[in-house]
């Protein structure tokens, strides 16, 4: 994921929430629901301490986000580390139970 919402002079919500608290959730509301208990790494593409591999998810995230939108534009990406997942389903075997 590209992180489109923050800029030195603009930090937005969604930013300042991972800088004091580096936990997210994203909810897929299907049949399973299934809930992700994630850890965010924002990866700026000008960190000179990147490794190989991180200047590869930047330069895929940015290639495919400039080849839909147009543009040569070069944002930070954002990697979701999964730590749980839950079974969010609405019935009494699930409700919230840990898949893992």
């Amino acid at each position: 994921m590209l992180e489109l919402f923050a800029r030195s002079d603009y930090p937005r919500h969604s930013f300042l929430n991972m800088m004091s608290n580096p936990v997210a959730s994203a909810s897929f509301l299907d049949f399973p629901a299934v809930e992700l208990r994630t850890i965010p790494q924002l990866l700026h593409p000008e960190n000179p301490h990147l490794t190989d591999y991180e200047r590869e998810l930047i330069e895929f995230t940015n290639t495919m986000h400039n080849f839909i939108h147009g543009g040569t534009s070069v944002y930070i990406t954002c990697v979701y580390h999964v730590i749980e997942v839950f079974d969010d389903s609405p019935n009494p075997d699930a409700m919230g139970k840990r898949l893992v």
